[in-house]
């Protein structure tokens, strides 16, 4: 067997000891094969043989064209399938797959198994066939038992697979090599009587019995790149032979690897300096000439440092591979099919609010001419504004969407005279539901071909054929697909991996001078270059992460073994250290870079190449210095690295004041209501948060910061329950019972079930039907309680226990008090308090008859959660160090809390517009239930109590007849209170109109704020 190994480094071109054993295989035998793996390196061989004077003679081919050209010769008449259809007939086998037995879960169909099972049938099929027969030959195989159940369930798919192929007088490249190594030991033909290996980094089982048949018949030679010693060593176990050296490299003929120039390193701080630093290292070496710039992610490289580097003068390409799924086309396709399928499949919670529509509308493959970006706004607010938005009502408006641009659209081409554009905004959809990915696919395409490049971004006409193109390569991808009877939801993993070459340039609006162009590669093609052919070449984001070297077993590569048919492979750090000393090769100077740092500040580690190479070269390698830091925020956010920038010194008012005449803008007194100006009230909301603290006012109540979706959170559970409180208690009126008492609690708790029902199903609807909104005509419910999923139905259900609870804590509160006034609006009573104008809604009074100082009331303010202790305060007479007499009051202050002064306020207001005595204002916390109460000392002396159980402060504060107290006696009395509040409200609203809004926060105030990062949150 004439089989040699010889190790050294190999380059792009041939070394002198594979041209001299070329030129004597052409003697002897007048043709010889060249093993080369790549096209690019094919390609400069062919280039260095024809300078040699070998141009004709020597077939320089790939691993696979060169089975495919001995399969054309010595084969049976089958053809040799493709790597496409492959894996479309993989996944038409994987999709009708028998289902999982008991215990096993089912597998999904994703690229990535289809992609393991395609290469476990390229490599192994024959043996995984010869394994079966001697398995179905005797019992008790010795093959079969030791296989885990994935490799059972694969090798039972390859046996399938394997039966697709016969049936279509297909065959596989391996199964393929096999019959021709039986062909080539009968008949020796010339064509296999020399044959060279040249730095091919994976050569299969199947290959190595090809060679070794060759072998048998002639010569073969194999090269093995010095950095990969390791697969050398199993190529010489494999096949029985010596691993020796090459000779020494001809440094003169053309196209051999040059010594790997001295490299520089460079480790940028951090990912907010990368873009900047990267620029700076490009830019140096463009000075010299033309630079290649490599990465893992050179697209994404591009994308960054592009625009950069054309802000400077810089020319830049690149030439990259994507997934079909990750062009912009594919993004959508796929999502759109994603989301379409939750929308039929799944409850609202899994896709509302859509915004994979908001993105298909404003795509260029909509066809959405007249003011995309416009109608997509409207139709996010619209949908993310509402929770009744059901699936169909959203297909609806697309539908109508649709016939809409079309009119459009006809309306333009017939008065313009031009071709009518397509309109595919729902057409789409429509395919997608239907399974015609093939129609879909059709129609983004006639969509794009007729959209200006502007409507693709920043590419324009580069991005528009790189989409285009995708598009084109995804119909012929389906066209086979429907060729080999693949269906097509089982072609849809094949799609997403379908390659895609991107190109695309981008040129400065004035070249630099003495500036080179900049090429931007992966690391493969960057290695591929001729030697020395670029002015320098930059290695960048060279870390572990992205350039890993372990070896990832899966259920293929551990049957491969198993079968004994694993083949000969360099190990991923072998590959790593010879591409990136190829690719060094590439340029007359070199440098390696990397980010140190995470977003998080955590440690990332080099690539192994990198810190192979600057340990080989130790204290002579050289550190790039001076590199943008993560401080040189001018650099970093600033494309053109802050050239041009000024620096101004300029004059402004401390943090969070206003300047003197910006006050008076701050609290608007007059507003415009419905074409008249009227007065802007205050809300009892509104002062409550200025008295928690001034700039949380600031951003929610005068920047009105909003929520872009329709919650189900609090604001809507608050919403519901006051809605249901205010039914119910219209129900017990109209029922004559008036309030809940003890003896007709379980009637009482009747019309509480009948009244969340009631208002469940208006809310669902967002309409009211029942009580007062409903007779007013005010049917819109305001921001509904709308469950969209099984979770939120539970939360929802769990809102009526609480309720029959707060009807049974009513049957002992407030006995000689009948609830009389619901959701009571004092907008129109031009009531003004602090000396400002005030509105607001109550949510309830209950009266009793009048004592002798006018009819009695009592404010009730519902709270669906929050801590009793929070909501009331009490006497500040009553302690030791309390002044005699206090003018003004702000309940909360003296315990650092957050004011609490809804209830007291509309307690005052109400006093003024009915004239009547007020007894007290309590906060109902439905959520126990709990009451948090400020009354007047009378309803806590009478017999039996008002408030038997909560959190309740008598005005003043007494103590019980017949008991002493160690405090002092309260003076404060609940009106002379009122006022009090009333006083300190009106100094503080004083500080507001006067434009004071620095943060003043009391130690719960922080809870809700939006401003996560003011300097004095607690």
């Amino acid at each position: 067997m004439a089989i040699r190994i010889a190790v050294g480094a190999l380059g792009t071109g041939l070394t002198r000891e594979e041209t001299t054993w070329l030129q004597r295989a052409l003697a002897g035998t007048g043709r010889a094969t060249l093993i080369v793996p790549s096209f690019a390196v094919r390609d400069a061989c062919r280039r260095e043989l024809a300078r040699a004077g070998m141009g004709v003679g020597v077939d320089v081919l790939t691993l696979g064209a060169w089975v495919a050209s001995l399969w054309e010769l010595l084969g049976d008449g089958r053809r040799l399938v493709g790597g496409l259809e492959r894996k479309l007939l993989m996944a038409q086998v994987l999709a009708g797959a028998p289902e999982a037995g008991e215990g096993d879960a089912p597998r999904a169909l994703t690229p990535g198994i289809v992609a393991l099972h395609a290469r476990a049938a390229a490599e192994s099929l024959p043996y995984i066939e010869r394994a079966g027969e001697a398995a179905a030959a005797r019992e008790g195989d010795a093959v079969a038992p030791v296989l885990s159940a994935a490799e059972r369930a694969l090798v039972q798919a390859l046996a399938r697979y394997g039966e697709e192929l016969d049936a279509r007088g297909l065959t596989e490249p391996s199964v393929a090599a096999r019959l021709i190594a039986d062909q080539v030991r009968a008949l020796a033909p010339a064509c296999a009587r020399a044959v060279a290996v040249h730095g091919v980094p994976e050569l299969p089982e199947y290959a190595l019995e090809l060679l070794e048949a060759c072998a048998g018949a002639g010569e073969v030679l194999l090269c093995v790149d010095a950095g990969m010693a390791g697969m050398a060593a199993q190529l010489g176990r494999r096949l029985g032979a010596a691993v020796e050296r090459c000779a020494p490299r001809d440094p003169d003929a053309a196209g051999t690897a040059a010594d790997v120039p001295a490299a520089r390193f460079a480790e940028v701080a951090g990912p907010s300096a990368r873009d900047a630093a990267y620029t700076v290292l490009v830019l140096d070496a463009a000075r010299a000439g033309d630079v290649v710039a490599a990465s893992p992610d050179p697209l994404a490289l591009a994308r960054h440092l592009a625009p950069r580097l054309a802000a400077r003068g810089v020319a830049s390409r690149v030439e990259a591979r994507l997934r079909f799924s990750e062009t912009r086309a594919g993004e959508l396709f796929f999502m759109l099919i994603d989301v379409l399928d939750r929308m039929g499949n799944e409850e609202p919670v899994a896709w509302w609010p859509a915004p994979e529509l908001v993105d298909w509308i404003r795509s260029p493959f909509a066809g959405v001419w007249s003011g995309a970006a416009r109608i997509a706004c409207a139709s996010d607010k619209r949908w993310r504004g509402s929770r009744l938005v059901d699936a169909d009502g959203v297909l609806r408006e697309l539908r109508s969407l649709q016939s809409n641009e079309t009119r459009l659209e006809s309306d333009r081409a017939q008065e313009s005279g031009a071709a009518r554009r397509p309109v595919a905004v729902f057409d789409v959809l429509e395919a997608l539901a239907a399974g015609d990915y093939r129609a879909a696919l059709q129609a983004m395409l006639g969509v794009a071909q007729a959209a200006s490049p502007g409507m693709f971004g920043q590419g324009g006409m580069v991005a528009k054929q790189v989409e285009v193109a995708a598009l084109g390569a995804a119909l012929a991808c389906l066209a086979d697909a429907r060729r080999l009877g693949t269906p097509p939801a089982a072609a849809l993993p094949v799609l997403s991996d379908l390659p895609v070459k991107v190109s695309a340039a981008v040129e400065p609006a004035a070249r630099g001078d003495g500036l080179g162009a900049v090429a931007f590669a992966a690391l493969d093609a960057a290695a591929e270059g001729a030697p020395a052919s670029a002015a320098a070449v930059l290695l960048l984001d060279l870390d572990a992460d992205t350039c890993p070297c372990a070896r990832q077993d899966t259920p293929a590569t551990v049957l491969a073994r198993k079968l004994g048919c694993a083949g000969a492979s360099a190990t991923p750090a072998e590959r790593q250290r010879v591409t990136v000393r190829r690719a060094l090769a590439g340029g007359r100077a070199g440098t390696l870079a990397y980010v140190a740092r995470t977003r998080e500040g955590e440690e990332v580690f080099p690539a192994f190449a990198l810190d192979e190479l600057k340990n080989a070269l130790g204290a002579g390698a050289a550190v790039v210095a001076g590199l943008p830091t993560e401080y040189a925020l001018a650099q970093n956010l600033d494309p053109s690295g802050g050239e041009g920038l000024a620096l101004e010194t300029v004059s402004c008012t401390p943090a969070h004041a206003l300047p003197r005449h910006l006050a008076p803008y701050l609290y608007l007194p007059d507003m415009v209501w419905r074409g008249a100006v009227v007065p802007r009230r205050f809300s009892a909301s509104s002062i409550e948060a200025y008295l928690s603290c001034p700039y949380k006012w600031l951003v929610t109540n005068r920047a009105r910061s909003k929520r872009l979706d329709a919650a189900f959170g609090p604001i809507e559970r608050g919403n519901f329950v006051h809605d249901i409180m205010q039914r119910f208690h219209e129900r017990l009126i109209e029922a004559g019972l008036m309030r809940v008492t003890p003896e007709n609690v379980e009637r009482a708790l009747e019309l509480m079930r009948a009244s969340f029902e009631e208002l469940k199903a208006d809310h669902a609807r967002g309409k009211f039907t029942h009580g007062k909104y409903a007779r007013q005509g005010a049917a819109r419910v305001r921001s509904p309680y709308v469950p969209l999923g099984e979770l939120e139905r539970s939360r929802l259900a769990s809102a009526l226990p609480m309720l029959e609870g707060v009807v049974r804590a009513e049957a002992d509160m407030l006995p000689i008090f009948t609830p009389e006034l619901f959701e009571y609006s004092f907008d129109a009573a031009d009531l003004r308090y602090a000396g400002r104008p005030l509105g607001g809604r109550i949510d309830r009074i209950d009266v009793a008859p009048d004592a002798g100082s006018g009819e009695r009331f009592v404010v009730i303010d519902y709270k669906t959660g929050g801590s009793d202790a929070d909501m009331a305060s009490p006497d500040p007479t009553a302690r030791e160090d309390a002044e005699a007499e206090v003018a003004t009051w702000i309940p909360g202050r003296d315990r650092d809390k957050s004011p609490v002064v809804q209830t007291l306020i509309y307690a005052q207001a109400y006093r003024r517009i009915a004239h009547a005595s007020p007894q007290g204002a309590a906060y109902l916390i439905t959520r126990g239930p709990k009451v948090a109460a400020m009354v007047d000392e009378a309803l806590t002396s009478m017999e039996p109590p008002a408030l038997p159980s909560g959190r309740v402060y008598a005005f003043p504060d007494l103590p019980a007849p017949g008991k002493k107290s160690k405090k002092p006696e309260g003076t404060l009395g609940f009106t002379e209170m009122l006022d009090a509040v009333e006083a300190g409200i009106a100094e503080e609203l004083d500080r507001l109109e006067a434009g004071e809004i620095a943060p003043a926060p009391a130690k719960d105030s922080c809870k809700y704020c939006p401003i996560k990062m003011c300097e004095k949150r607690r």
